[in-house]
């Protein structure tokens, strides 16, 4: 697997403030894929908006104590992104069964903006 380091990055040391889930619609009026939008502050001075399109595997869970991005890992297979906001281990470089808020996509965007 190959590391993301502009995003891994672009995450650490911030604070996940938002986070929101849209599930997989067709219909005539709406086409949407799965996808979620993730917005973090940093430093109170950047709000990072992170948007991920085509989910196929999440594996999060929170006790809602507040979730401080210390450590990220960000990896490339294939077609095939891995995220993890809470990795067990940072410097390994694959995702094991022990990391934490773990996305599969297929694509992101990024969004960084002064406040």
């Amino acid at each position: 697997m190959k590391r993301e380091v502009e995003l891994e990055v672009a995450l650490r040391d911030s604070i996940l403030v938002y986070l929101s889930i849209k599930y997989e619609y067709y219909s005539k009026a709406l086409k949407q894929e799965n996808s979620a939008i993730l917005r973090f502050i940093r430093f109170d001075r950047e709000l990072i908006e992170l948007k991920l399109y085509g989910i196929s595997e999440s594996d999060i869970y929170d006790d809602f104590s507040g979730l401080c991005i210390s450590h990220v890992k960000v990896l490339k297979r294939n077609d095939d992104l891995y995220i993890s906001l809470d990795p067990y281990d940072e410097r390994v470089d694959v995702i094991e069964s022990k990391d934490n808020f773990v996305f599969k996509v297929k694509s992101y965007k990024l969004d960084i903006r002064q406040v």
